[in-house]
């Protein structure tokens, strides 16, 4: 298992699937990826919440500083094949339940214009809604930001070619958080507990072991090691003056 962190978005490798999460203010994307298909989904808004499953990738390639869009697309895909979704009452709102096969996708209104702004977004009317409302902030892509990631590459090709971009990396060893390519802070658990802080003149750490403490202030070559052990069959780097290399 690995996870990283790209922009607003956090993308987690599994043996068997691949998880997605977008967060900005006003707005959470998840998904979860098995083979060909998104397995199941959840999108929150204030306006509304969209959730589903086995819906066809719309691309086998995503931006990962717009998951929505990705989200977004495969909505579409479903909802303009059902022309009369069921409609039922909820305690959060009207839901609006779309299924074409076995894809599947529910809105729950939670403002009452909430399937107009969805309209709007998906460019299609929804039970006769207007499609030319202005859109609110949140459900506008980030077209200075790119990330974009191919689903059929591995953890490995990811971490290559977005090295830069990645603000932490977790695995099952630990974690490390960095900025481009400086190190701020990086944590590791196996035999032993050491959580470390990047500052101007080096590095200070706190290990445990045995239910003991002790600081340290390792070389650039001890802290190498540690956070080759973290990225233990991902990645090797080298570690000089706080700067960190793939």
């Amino acid at each position: 298992m690995v996870r990283f962190r790209i922009l607003n978005s956090e993308i987690l490798y599994n043996e068997e699937f691949i998880e997605i999460k977008e967060m900005i203010p006003n707005s959470e994307a998840y998904m979860r990826i098995y083979g060909n298909k998104i397995a199941n989904f959840d999108l929150d808004t204030p306006h509304y919440w969209v959730t589903g499953k086995n819906l066809i990738l719309p691309s086998k390639e995503i931006n990962l500083a717009d998951v929505k869009s990705f989200l977004y697309s495969a909505i579409g895909n479903v909802i303009r094949e059902d022309k009369n979704p069921s409609v039922s009452i909820s305690r959060d709102g009207l839901i609006y339940d779309f299924s074409v096969e076995n894809h599947e996708v529910k809105v729950v209104e939670k403002m009452l214009n909430g399937l107009h702004v969805l309209s709007t977004v998906l460019q299609k009317p929804l039970m006769n809604s207007p499609i030319n409302l202005p859109l609110p902030a949140w459900a506008s892509s980030f077209k200075l930001l790119s990330a974009v990631i191919s689903l059929d590459e591995g953890p490995k090709d990811v971490l290559k070619k977005h090295f830069q971009q990645i603000t932490k990396i977790t695995t099952e060893n630990g974690y490390i958080e960095k900025s481009g390519l400086r190190l701020t802070r990086f944590y590791y658990e196996w035999d032993k507990k050491i959580l470390c802080y990047t500052q101007l003149m080096g590095y200070i750490c706190f290990e445990e072991k045995s239910g003991n403490i002790r600081e340290l202030r390792p070389s650039d070559k001890e802290v190498e090691k540690i956070i080759n052990d973290i990225l233990s069959g991902y990645g090797k780097c080298v570690v000089e003056k706080g700067a960190i290399l793939l």
